[in-house]
């Protein structure tokens, strides 16, 4: 059993925090090889934390091991959004997602799907064309319409100023997750974020409360009928539309957009094959790459609750744990040329490897609603190509921060580049001029288009067979 290699240098000045913000994935990727280790010690937030950016270590944290350890969330997070089944551990972990489990069984997925779309074309129909948009913050909006509608039967068509000050409100909440927790307020002075974050806290679950009394929403009363505790059903509400999840999808969507250089001609191929429509399958690949390579969280943080090992490596109970997932989505022993766009992955080399995808958490923690949440995406995926062409301002195919095996730059466009805290977004704007195809709700024949043509996703490759175990790098 051996030590973790790294340091945690002085309480206060050996502390990397600012470093580790500034970008994730480079501190992982220079401090690993400095240590010649995916696992290793440094100190963030003034704590001696153990990073974690190996694939089957992570795995192993998240499935064989994941008693030994404790989210270690609830300390930071309980003012702010009560509890709920993201802070609690043992026995009110299990109870909490059994109640939660029926609410997200796939019967209740396709009623939820319905939903999505009826949100999707009323926020679509307000998008304007012939100019750049910033897609992240419409993404954004879309993402907080969409659980709204879902969760408290909010209709953004009719309720539009309500959705927009839930999402400012939400805003507001979140920020406070990345403030200092001083909890003050002095007159003529501006109060802390954290403060103001706890005041947005109050005015959603003011409309929490009223959803509740009004008895008109479906899913609310559903979570009543499973659980009669009023706090357990505020909390969860106030978690559900909080803006993690629009974050969440606001993310997964302009990553998919930015990233469309490296798969709409082959989608678009494999369509005109045979005058098709593009299966679920197809997009299901597309957007499991897209969150491969640019999963919208960071990672995540465990604390152990007792002597345990990971790696091979010695975690002493207490000690703080927070797992990186991209560096480990980019593993070449497990996902050959692992800088490459490539869908097909997941039908060949990386077929039925989904479980070391570590996106949406894993185990029996993992998230309740990742089936809902990957369906919901690929509907409004769908439905965005089925109504829109569109063109990146400003950018080449050498995207999103570094360049791809399969893409060549022109011209003088730059890289689209991201930023990973909070959360996975592009640093400047991404944004996009939209065109509405024929018959706006139509799919109009791209065949021809200079923007898309039937190849496979690069030069050297076809759409079709493939080894990518003996693919090079």
């Amino acid at each position: 059993m051996s030590k973790v290699p790294g340091s945690t240098g002085h309480v206060i000045l050996g502390d990397k925090s600012l470093d580790f913000g500034k970008c994730p994935l480079d501190f992982v990727e220079r401090l690993s090889s400095q240590y010649k280790s995916p696992i290793f010690m440094t100190r963030l937030l003034l704590k001696p934390t153990v990073i974690v950016a190996s694939n089957s270590a992570i795995r192993e944290l998240l499935y064989e091991k994941e008693d030994h350890f404790d989210r270690g969330l609830r300390e930071q997070c309980l003012q702010l959004f009560g509890d709920n089944v993201l802070l609690v551990d043992g026995e009110d972990a299990q109870r909490f997602r059994n109640i939660l489990k029926p609410l997200l069984h796939p019967d209740c997925i396709l009623n939820y799907k319905e939903k999505a779309l009826s949100v999707f074309h009323h926020w679509s129909n307000t998008l304007p064309t012939g100019q750049p948009i910033d897609m992240y913050k419409e993404f954004k909006q879309l993402g907080m319409n969409l659980t709204l509608r879902i969760f408290l039967d909010i209709d953004p068509e009719i309720s539009s100023k309500l959705a927009e000050d839930i999402l400012a409100l939400s805003t507001t909440h979140w920020h406070g997750l990345i403030s200092v927790p001083i909890n003050v307020k002095v007159p003529l002075v501006l109060s802390s974020a954290y403060r103001r974050a706890m005041d947005a806290k109050e005015q959603l679950l003011t409309i929490i409360s009223e959803k509740m009394d009004a008895q008109n929403a479906a899913f609310v009363e559903e979570l009543r009928n499973h659980c009669d505790d009023v706090e357990f059903v505020q909390s969860h509400l106030l978690l559900f539309i909080s803006a993690l999840i629009p974050k969440a999808v606001a993310s997964i969507l302009s990553s998919f957009l930015a990233s469309s250089p490296f798969w709409i001609e082959a989608y678009v191929a494999e369509r005109s094959v045979d005058g098709q429509e593009i299966t679920s399958f197809s997009l299901y690949h597309i957007m499991m790459e897209v969150c491969r390579l640019w999963p919208p969280f960071v990672g995540g943080y465990r604390v152990a609750n007792k002597d345990t090992t990971l790696g091979g490596y010695l975690i002493e109970k207490g000690r703080t744990v927070l797992y990186v997932c991209a560096p480990a989505h980019r593993e070449p022993d497990l996902f050959p040329r692992p800088d490459e766009f490539d869908p097909l992955r997941w039908t060949t080399c990386n077929a039925g490897d989904e479980d070391r995808m570590f996106t949406f958490g894993g185990g029996s923690r993992g998230c309740l609603g990742k089936n809902m949440i990957l369906d919901i995406l690929m509907v409004i995926a769908d439905a965005f190509m089925a109504k829109f062409d569109w063109d990146i301002v400003g950018s080449s195919p050498g995207i999103l921060g570094f360049s791809l095996s399969n893409s060549s730059s022109s011209g003088s466009s730059s890289p689209i580049k991201m930023k990973s805290l909070p959360i996975t977004r592009p640093k400047a704007p991404l944004e996009l001029i939209l065109t509405r195809k024929d018959g706006e709700n139509g799919r109009q024949d791209m065949e021809g288009s200079n923007r898309y043509c039937a190849r496979g996703l690069c030069p050297q490759m076809s759409w079709d067979d493939r080894d990518c175990g003996n693919a090079t790098s």
